[in-house]
Formats: C-alpha cells, sequence, structure tokens
C-alpha cells in the first residue's frame, strides 16, 4: 500500500479516535487499536527505507531530480535517460544499481562545491557517498571503493576543435600531434596526464569549460580533450550558450576517427565514517556484478549516450602515461 495513502489512514484514525473518546463510545478501544497497527506498519516500511547522504554539485542533483521527476529513489522502475550531463546520469545509475538487489534508499544531497569538495566530504564522513565514479588512481584510503563502473580503457576523450580547423587537422598516430597546443585544466588530473603524454608544443590550463571552448574557438589552442556525447551524427558537442554568445558558438567538433582512452577505472566511493557504509558497499558490489554479467552496464552508457560502436571503431592513439 502507498505510504502516503496509509499516513492518511492513520490521521483518519486519530480522527475517529478522538470523536469516539467524545461519545464515550466502547468502539473506541478497536479503533485505536486499528491505528496502533496501522502505525506499526508504517514504521516498519519507513525503517525498510535506507536515507544515504550523497555528496554532489547543487547542478548536478538539480539535473537528477529533473530527469526523475523529483521521485525517490525506492520508487523508481528500471529506465534510462539520454542526457549529456554525466554526473546527473551516475547518480541515477547509482539508483538503478541499488533498486536490483531491492536495496530501498531515499537519497539526501549534501550540496558541494565541486567535485573535489564533495570527495573531501565523503573521507571526513560528513555524506554518505559521492554521486559520481571517480579515477581509481585518484581513489583516498580513506574511502571505500566499489566494483569498477568504467574498465581501464573503456573511458575514452576525443580531441574535439572546432569545424574549420578539425578539416585541416590529419591525426593518425601521436607523431601527428608534433606542435599542437591542448587544452585542459590541470586540477583534471587524467585528462592534464594525457596531455603532458603527448609531443605537444604547449599545453594550457583553463578552469572551465567556457574557457576551453573558448580558446579552442578562437585559434589559441588546437583542441580540448571532451568525452564523446553522442548529441549529433557527427558527435558535436555545444555548450549551451551564455550571454552576449550566438547560439552554436560554443561547438566543437572531435577529430575524424582517433580518440584517447583513458587508463584508469571509475568507481563509487563510500565514507569509512558512515554507519550504513558497509551494507552500501555490499548493495553495490553485488549489483554491478549482476549488472555486470548482464551487460546492462554498457549498455545503460549506450542509451544514455555516453557509448557508441561507431567510436569503438576509432583509432585508439597510443600513449604512454605515468
Amino acid at each position: 500500500m502507498n505510504l502516503g495513502r496509509i499516513r492518511c489512514l492513520l490521521c483518519r484514525c486519530a480522527k475517529l479516535a478522538i470523536s469516539m473518546i467524545v461519545l464515550k463510545v466502547s468502539v473506541y478501544w478497536y479503533v485505536l487499536a486499528v491505528c496502533l497497527l496501522l502505525n506499526t506498519f508504517v514504521s516498519m516500511a519507513l525503517a525498510d527505507i535506507q536515507k544515504i547522504k550523497i555528496a554532489t554539485s547543487r547542478y548536478h542533483s538539480a539535473k537528477y531530480l529533473q530527469l526523475v521527476k523529483q521521485q525517490p529513489c525506492y520508487k523508481q522502475q528500471e529506465t534510462t535517460f539520454t542526457t549529456p550531463y554525466r554526473g546527473a546520469i551516475e547518480i541515477h545509475l547509482l539508483c538503478q544499481l541499488f533498486n536490483a538487489v531491492n536495496f530501498k534508499t531515499e537519497f539526501q544531497f549534501i550540496p558541494a562545491f565541486d567535485y573535489s569538495h564533495a570527495v573531501r566530504m565523503v573521507e571526513e564522513g560528513e555524506a554518505d557517498m559521492i554521486g559520481e565514479t571517480t579515477w581509481s588512481n585518484t581513489v583516498s584510503p580513506h574511502v571505500l571503493q566499489s566494483e569498477p563502473i568504467y574498465r581501464k580503457n573503456e573511458y575514452i576523450l576525443g580531441l574535439y576543435t572546432s569545424p574549420d580547423r578539425a578539416k585541416q587537422l590529419q591525426i593518425m598516430s601521436v607523431d601527428d600531434l608534433n606542435g599542437l597546443v591542448g587544452v585542459s585544466n590541470k586540477l583534471w588530473v587524467n585528462d592534464w596526464r594525457l596531455l603532458n603524454a603527448m609531443p605537444l608544443r604547449k599545453n594550457i590550463s583553463k578552469r572551465t569549460a567556457f574557457e576551453m571552448f573558448s580558446f579552442v574557438k578562437r585559434g589559441y589552442a588546437d583542441f580540448v580533450l571532451w568525452p564523446f556525447y553522442f548529441q549529433e551524427d557527427n558527435f558535436a558537442y555545444t555548450l549551451t550558450p551564455i550571454e552576449n554568445f550566438p547560439e552554436g558558438h560554443f561547438r566543437l567538433v572531435p577529430v575524424a576517427n582517433v580518440k584517447v582512452t583513458v587508463p584508469y577505472s571509475r568507481h563509487y566511493i563510500v565514507s569509512k565514517h558512515s554507519q550504513s557504509g558497509q551494507v552500501i558497499i555490499r548493495s553495490l558490489n553485488k549489483a554491478i556484478k549482476q549488472f555486470r554479467s548482464k551487460g546492462k552496464i554498457r549498455q545503460y552508457y549506450i542509451d544514455s549516450g555516453f557509448f557508441n560502436e561507431q567510436v569503438d571503431r576509432w583509432t585508439p592513439l597510443n600513449l604512454s602515461v605515468d
């Protein structure tokens, strides 16, 4: 029975019991007993739902709640969404995993300024876990690490450039990167490592995606490393336009037929300080293994727009990353 309806019944019971007292009717005791039974039932049902504190940015939690129409995790059906917001997609995948093993959860979002802040809150026990996955080579010993979501070399990046520059660049191997300029954020540890492994003339670090895309559009950099999202036929990616810039201004396309694979896996992390930490990680690992055996993790990312068989056939650039 729906918990909202049960609560409504409890209210009616209470009102009826009060009226019975006023009327001094012996049926009062019968009504009171029914109300107590219903109250016990509701308490047991609510106790079965595990509240999980998830550290994430307000942006990611808002996008996730928009996708699921504010519905709590334990009420959601198995489904996928096509959207470029990976943070929201991975919160939704987390919910799908919990539901698959009948681990009923309700998410409580703890606002983080950014990804690093979210990780710190998990390490210090302010949150039970983070909403998006974390690179294996950056996982702290102060957290519990789940089975991999992205396996080694499964996360791929494109060399995104302006449509005009894409026609000029002929890249078939690492040697063809000689003399080019790449842009990323040096705090994005693995993206920066990949740039440093390339024979580039220069690496530029910029804080935001808008700055990176702008540098490429203005010709200060030849490309930015960017995850493929299959929004358009040629895998073009357009940042949401901002004030004073025309529609499509921040539109980049990948250099065709080449990709960069990241030699690390990605995992959910759970706080060692969380009272529910062991239950969460066991449920999570059980669900990940179940999904993996059925090919459902890969299919989830295909349906959401992050994996595509066409790019599977593109040539990976062989980089030696420390």
